[in-house]
């Protein structure tokens, strides 16, 4: 589950817990999608930077 930390305890009791209960799993897979979000394709790292291009000239 992504974003454990944030789901609202009503929504947590009616949705997830009832998993639990049930004998599923219920983790954190935040590590692991952080870490994939951190690799950046060729073309996220071109937008990125000329986000900073156009940052730099309005500073």
């Amino acid at each position: 589950m992504l974003g454990g930390g944030a789901i609202p305890h009503p929504v947590w009791a009616r949705a997830i817990a009832p998993l639990a209960d049930r004998g599923f799993a219920v983790g954190s897979g935040d590590e692991v999608a952080y870490g994939l979000r951190a690799v950046k394709t060729d073309a996220e790292q071109a937008v990125i930077g000329e986000a900073y291009r156009i940052a730099r000239r309005r500073a």
